[in-house]
This record gives structure tokens, sequence and C-alpha cells, in this order.
């Protein structure tokens, strides 16, 4: 169906034509062969991704969502994490985008898992060919910008966070739309694009979408003042029919988008204002600064910080610190000239550019792009009026993604940093992003806080500078190489220079990188491969420097010159190739395959009780020691001892698991749980009552010697304990006191976090839960006087459990609240069933994270089911829009064929 709106003729440009056959045969067998050369191993089911999230996020989270599929069951709930998550509203799930069909081919899941993430490596190639193309470029160029672009460090490497690649491979394909809406003023062009802004939400990324609709709204801006300037903006006609104005088609494609993907996008708003990102204490952006100062909060606000101090991040606390990590610093741009300068991070520690202070989290250890792609981009980057249209707008996507991805260094950073070497403080009271673009954007742009990571930015960049490759390889053998000329020649000098500088003063300089810290997965710095790293960057750069000297002068005559394009365009495929290879790690399909021994350790009846896992810890031995399989070891032992998501396929339900939209009421049961737990330099343990209310019966723990309350069970691994908890209450249980408060209507952070105090340790004391509750409502709950202890034949044990429906049987001598531990959610829905009656009743939010429900004496069922009503009418929403777009795509392919019969 959506297929229809998408402009594919360029891609289908690449499998025919006999004039042009040669060309797109180099082209695709190009894209192939690097495919080849990047996933060959992943092309089967003996292998499969290892590093980062590719292996323990998605592979067990995707593996997850297909079982449930087909258990017959539709992924809205994950009962394995925490105590319960809304799956679906999880947008890295990405359950409804239709890319996932693949995973209902009876195949092997590793296999479809694989073949998932190529296939949108591809998709990215085939997209930036199809956009390059669109602006029209030679097929060579334009096979230029498709490998440059979905071979560039900052594309490829997002094999570790498919979501992110789902965004990456489909945004050529919206800048196509939009330009194409933009220029011709075709509304079926801006339903098209509302459909590509659909395909990454429900895939995963809807910051992509977000900034996908942020650069056709820039490029309206553009056309509209080249217009009134009266410039060449396009061949459509200033006026028109009123579909045909910008901000219609804007609206048509916003619109499209919103209804197509409602299914996603409304579930996971929910989500988001419910999670740490949806509170804050101080106004984030300029939109919640109104409701600060003239709403319900404003009161609320008068006792917390100053107003500014969320804009500028003078505190930042909660969501605003995980905003801006994974910033790009400006002095990575080196990286660009010099593939693997900065030091290969894996296997082994080889990245010296960690020593810098500055220097953060990495999100992709090269921006690499190729070097012929992107001098080809150097020189034709302009920004000047009397450029292009096509090279202006095209610039600015390079301009805007490279300043976004900086993310943290904005002009708070700069000034921080040139008072520090004035000798000044570094105390300015704002945070080091405030003045930089993200910020900007994060302050100015609705919903934009509720994003994070910066870097994923350079996605805007790397596709800008593809299209200026493009266009400056098709210039490049049509004009003057004056410039092309200079860079190769400065940068072979340069290289050199580099040689032999490197030459003499690495010995110093390698003795003081060796006293860096040792990466805690990677072991210590790694000297000669780092010394090995550089040297290789600059030899490769020289020699592709030497060779594009030589190809510029021999470029003359029509088959000369021919005969020369297609050997630069194998030359920078080699290029790719041999600096891009090790980005992608894998490891036997084996390593996923096994159960993890502490499984089998585990007491039945897994659905009555939950596991803790302490966090943040890795064998000690990884720091002294390098390895070569390194990654290999690491999914191992993360497997061996249950590292969250990797325990998804057993059943096994963990209750501290990360994740990106988890209930900020729950975060903060555990910051409270922690600081009256453990005390110590090395205290991890949250305080027992805690792990007694959240059914914990089993804990895995990283120390010799189990604490008080622990009973060991095994002892997996060096250095790792499994312990029972026999006090811990089931999953389910009877009280007969119930202390009520009302119910918490604010969002403050600080107001939360005391209600959890007053509810978890009234008085700094904490509840026996086995014999009270406290419910939160607004509504007068009674419960008649109980004795002290509970009467002998009074029963409640779970009966039943799937991820969508959960029974309890339950036997009461006198009107009590039977709690469940599992998270207090508003999709759920409860029925009593009494002998043959039937009756719906409220759902209690219980011990503030938990669901209650009050229950006469006798015998009952209490029946759990989870029927969210947003996915419910988003659903609906979605799924009439696809069936009117198709409908409308049959209508209007029947229309063409009628007015252009086929000639006999």
């Amino acid at each position: 169906m959506w297929a229809s709106w998408i402009p594919l003729s360029a891609v289908s440009e690449l499998l025919a034509g006999p004039l042009l056959l040669k060309s797109r045969l180099i082209v695709v067998g190009s894209i192939g062969l690097l495919l080849l050369v990047f996933f060959a191993p992943a092309l089967g089911e003996a292998y499969s991704f290892v590093f980062r999230d590719a292996a323990h996020f998605y592979h067990p989270l995707f593996e997850l969502i297909r079982n449930e599929w087909r258990a017959g069951r539709v992924p809205l709930w994950n009962p394995y994490e925490n105590i319960g998550l809304p799956l679906l509203a999880e947008n890295t799930s990405s359950v409804f985008y239709p890319g996932k069909l693949i995973f209902a081919l009876p195949l092997d899941y590793t296999l479809l898992y694989n073949v998932y993430v190529v296939s949108h490596v591809a998709l990215a190639a085939s997209a930036g060919y199809a956009l390059a193309r669109h602006f029209r470029a030679s097929v060579l160029a334009a096979g230029v910008a498709g490998i440059s672009y979905a071979f560039s460090g900052t594309v490829l490497f997002q094999y570790c966070n498919v979501v992110y690649l789902v965004g990456a491979a489909w945004l050529p394909y919206a800048v196509l739309l939009a330009e194409q809406m933009l220029k011709e003023r075709r509304p079926r062009s801006a339903i098209g694009l509302g459909v590509v802004l659909a395909m990454m939400v429900t895939g995963g990324d809807p910051q992509m979408a977000y900034n996908a609709g942020l650069l056709a709204a820039f490029y309206a801006i553009l056309i509209w003042r080249m217009r009134g300037a009266g410039a060449d903006a396009g061949d459509a006609p200033r006026r028109g029919p009123w579909t045909a104005r910008l901000s219609v088609l804007l609206a048509i494609s916003a619109i499209t988008c919103l209804l197509l993907a409602a299914v996603q996008m409304v579930p996971t708003l929910e989500a988001a204002r419910s999670s740490g990102r949806g509170a804050y204490g101080s106004p984030r952006s300029v939109f919640e600064l109104a409701s600060c100062l003239t709403g319900p909060r404003a009161a609320e606000q008068a006792d917390q910080a100053p107003w500014y101090a969320g804009l500028l991040d003078a505190s930042p606390n909660g969501h605003q610190r995980q905003i801006y990590p994974f910033s790009v610093g400006p002095w990575r741009a080196f990286e660009l000239l010099w593939p693997n300068v900065s030091g290969r991070q894996f296997p082994t520690h080889r990245r010296w550019l960690s020593a810098l202070p500055a220097e953060g989290r990495v999100w992709v250890p090269s921006l690499y792009m190729g070097l012929l792609p992107f001098l080809l981009a150097a020189v034709t980057w302009s920004l000047r009026r009397s450029a292009p249209f096509e090279v202006r707008c095209g610039s600015w996507m390079v301009l805007t993604g490279a300043l976004a991805s900086m993310g943290i260094y904005g002009t708070g950073w700069v000034a921080r940093e040139v008072q520090t070497l004035c000798g000044g403080s570094d105390g300015l009271g704002v945070g080091d992003e405030v003045g930089g673009l993200y910020w900007l954007m994060t302050v100015c742009l609705p919903g934009y806080v509720y994003f994070r990571y910066p870097a994923k930015l350079l996605v805007v960049s790397s596709l800008g500078l593809s299209l200026l490759a493009a266009r400056g390889w098709d210039d490049a053998w049509q004009s003057s190489r004056a410039g092309l000329r200079r860079w190769s020649l400065g940068l072979l000098i340069a290289s050199l220079l580099g040689l032999v500088a490197v030459v003499a003063l690495w010995p110093a300089a390698s003795a003081r990188l060796e006293a860096m810290p040792a990466d805690p997965l990677f072991g210590p710095f790694d000297s000669a491969g780092a010394w090995r790293d550089i040297m290789a960057a600059l030899a490769q750069t020289a020699v592709l420097s030497a060779i594009l000297l030589a190809i510029l002068r021999r470029s003359t005559g029509a088959q000369a010159g021919q005969f020369i394009r297609v050997a630069a365009l194998l030359i920078t495929v080699a290029d790719l190739a041999i600096a891009q290879r090790w980005l992608v790690a894998y490891a036997p399909s084996d390593a996923w395959r096994f159960e993890p021994r502490m499984v089998g350790q585990l007491p039945d009846d897994s659905r009555d009780y939950r596991v803790f896992r302490e966090s943040d810890w890795q064998p000690d031995s990884w720091r002294g020691v390098s390895s070569s399989d390194r990654s290999i070891e690491v999914l191992r032992w993360d497997r061996e001892t249950l590292r969250p998501r990797y325990q998804l396929p057993y059943g096994v339900s963990l209750v501290d698991a990360s994740g990106s939209l988890v209930p900020y009421d729950y975060q903060l049961l555990w910051e409270v749980a922690r600081e009256h737990g453990e005390s110590g330099p090395d205290a991890r343990l949250p305080h027992s009552s805690v792990l007694d209310l959240l059914a914990v019966r089993v804990a895995v723990l990283f120390r010799k010697v189990p604490p008080e309350g622990f009973h060991l069970l095994a002892a997996p691994a060096d250095g790792t304990l499994v312990c029972s908890r026999p006090r811990a209450l089931s999953r389910a249980w009877i009280v007969h006191q119930v202390e009520v408060f009302s119910a918490l209507k604010t969002r403050m952070p600080e107001a939360i976090k005391q209600r959890t105090e007053q509810v978890l340790f009234p008085g700094g004391k904490p509840r026996d839960w086995s014999r009270v509750a406290v419910v939160e409502s607004d509504e007068p709950i009674s419960l008649p006087a109980s004795p002290a202890e509970p009467a002998r034949n009074e029963a409640c044990s779970v009966h039943y459990s799937d991820p969508l429906r959960v029974e309890i049987d339950v036997r009461l001598a006198s009107p009590g609240l039977v709690v469940i531990s599992d998270l207090y959610d508003p999709g759920w829905e409860c029925t009593v069933e009494t002998g043959d009656k039937k009756q719906n009743v409220p759902i209690l939010r219980s011990n503030r994270v938990m669901r209650g429900t009050v229950l006469a004496a006798g015998e009952h069922r209490l029946v759990y089911c989870y029927r969210p009503a947003g996915v419910a009418w988003g659903g609906a929403v979605s799924g009439v829009t696809a069936v009117c777009l198709a409908a409308a795509a049959v209508v209007a392919a029947r229309r063409r064929r009628a007015s252009n019969p086929p000639r006999g």
C-alpha cells in the first residue's frame, strides 16, 4: 500500500535500462560487495551481532515479540521486567512496523534477526542512490552517494541500534518526497512523506521522523524566501489551488503520519508522560515554562528551584541528565579524513582519544565515509546564494546536523573552557550545552525534550555530505578540478608528515596514554594497537590521496574518463571495506542458544516470584587483561548471570531493569529503597522490606559471601552467588489493614519522592507489608476491623498468568484487600468471578506502584486483563487510515491505466 506513494523509479533504474546498464550493474555490484564484506557471517544461522544493544537489547526483545505473536497474543505487555511494563508503548519494540513481518517466516530466529538488520543497511544504500538520482546525479555519482551514506560509520554502526538504522534507512526517502512535494506542490507526495514518517515512527525512531519534518519545514522556508527574492526554486507556479500551499502540504504530511502511526504514538505518549522523561522540577522548554508560571504547577514551582534553572540546565536531574550524553566533540572531525585515527574502541582498548578530559561517551566509534566522497563534498559545500539550490540545501543539512550532534559542547562549554584556561573558576551557573543548537531545539521545539543523545543527528550530516559528494562527483569530471587537487595534495603532505611525527613522538605520548584508566570491558590501553591504528590511518589516506592525484591528471577523454570513474568508485568501495570492517562484530549464534545454568537453579513456579540482580558490575579481571574475544566473553557472562533482557526467553522476571520509558514512580521507589538500603562504598542492595514487597525470592549477587537474610543456592560463576530470600512475599497476598492516602495529582519529582518515602518508610521505619497496604484514592476505602493474626483458612494464589491475563484464586474469611505486586497501569481491567456471577471492580493504586482490589468474604477468582484503550482506538485510527490509503492507491492506479491504455 505505502509503496505506491514512494517514488521507487530511481531504485528500479538500478535493475533495468539498456543505455546505462553497465553503470547500474557496477553500482549494484558495489553495494552487494560491501554488504558481503560486512555481513557475510550474518547471512546464515551460525553468527549474529555481538556489540552493544544489538546483542543484549534487541536480540532478546524481538525474540520475545515474535514468541508473543506465535502464541496468539498481541505484544502489548512485558511482565518479565521490573514488575511489568507496557511493551508496545516502548517505541523501540516497533511491534507494528511493517518490516517486522519478516519474523513471521518459519525460519531460524537468529537468521531473521540478522536479515532484518542487513536489509535496512541495503535500504539505506538504495535510498541514498534514489535521492541522488532525483537530484539529477549520474548513475555512478548516485552510487557514490548511496555507498558513502549507508556504509559511513554513522549509519553502518547503527546495526548495534537497529531502530535508529531504520530511521536512517528511510530518511533519504523522506527528503526526496519533501523536495518533490514542496517544489512540485503535489499533495500525493505529501501523503507519501507522511507514510515514510510513519514508517520511521513505527520502526522505533520517532526522533528521526521529527527531524525529517523539521528538514521539510526548513526546505519550505528556503523555497519561500527564494521565490520572494525572485530566484528559481522550482518549476511550480506561484499560485494554484489551496492544496498547493506550502503550509497545507506540510500539514497533510503531518496528519498522514499521525493517523498511520497512531497505534504506536498514542501508547508511547501516554507512557512518556508517566515516565522519567515527563517528570521535571523546573521547566525545560518554553512550552513547560508557560504551564509552570501560570498553570496549577505555579504554586508548587514557587517552592522549588528558580523557574529558569531547567532551561539553563543549572542543576540537571532526572531525564535531563540523559539528554546530552553521546555528544560529538568537534575534534573528531579528523576522523573524516583519516579512518580510525582515534584508535579502535574494541575488541581491545585502543582509543587514545578517550584520554581527553572533555571526551564523553562514544555513539559511533568512526565518522569515516570514504576519503573521495568526503573530499568531493568538501569542495562542493557552499551556503552562498549563487550556489545551486540543491547544494545549499545539502550544505545546510551538513551544518545543522553537525552542530546539533555536538550537544553538550555548546557555548556554555566553550565559555567554561576559556575561563578555566585563563585561570578562573569554571562555575558559570549554566550547563555546558547552553547556547548549542541541540539545546536550542530542546528548549524551543514542542516535545523535543523527551528525546536524547545528540549524536543521532550525525545521520543528517552524513546524508547531506553524500548528496554533496554526488554533485561534486559529476562536477569533478566536467569542470576544473583544482580544488580537489589541492585537497588531495594537502592531505598527502599532511599524512606523510603525520607518519614522521608519530614515529618520533609516540614513545613519549605512549607513556602518558598508558596511564589512562583501564576500560571496564576491554581492559588496559593497548598502546601497540593504537600505534598501528594511527599509522594505518595516515598511510591509507596518503595512498588514497596519491591515487586520487594520479586519477585527476589522467581523466581526459570520454572512454578514459569512464574507466577512471569506475576505478574511482571501486577504490571507494575498497577504502570503506578496509576502514570499516572492524565495526561489525560477531559472536557464534550458540552463545545465544544455550540455557544459562542459573535458569535451571531457580525455584519452580517462576510466575509467583521475581529475581533481583545487582547491576553495574563486571568481573575485575576484564580491567587487567585484554582479549580479542572480549565481546563474546561479555555476551556469555551476561547471559549466564541473567543480565536484563537475556532472561526474557526463559520467562524469568527481573525487578530492576532499565528502560527508556520506565514509570517514574517505579524509578523513585528504587531510589528511596537504595537510600534506605546497604551503606558503604560497595553498597548495591536496596532495603530488604522493598525486596520483600516486590516478591524477590531470588537474588543474583556479585560478592564472595551472602549478606544477612540471604541463603546460598548456587555459585554458578566466580564471584557470583544465587541466593534465596524465604521472607519475601508471594506475588499476590491478602491484607486487612489499609492506610488511605489521597491520590497524588502532581508530577513534581520532589512531591513524588516525598510520597514514596511516606508510603515505604513512614517515620523512617519500614512497613510490615504482610499485614498492611497503602492505597492512594480519593474514594473512601473501608474495611471492618480484623484480628491481629490472619485467619488460617484464608488463601491467595496465582492460578494462571500470561502477559495479558492474570487469574488469582482467593478465599477470604472477612473482607480484605488483595494485592498483586504487578505494575499499576490504567490499561488493566479487573473482573471478580464469584460462583456464577461476574462483576467488574475498580483497581486501586496500592503500595505506590501495585494493584489492589477490595473483596468481600468468600471464594473468588480475580481476573486481570490488559486492554489499554489508547491502543484500541489508536489501532482503529491507523487501520482505517491504512485501508483508505490502499483504496486510494488502487483507484489512482486504475485511473492511470484507463487514461493510458496499452497500445495494440
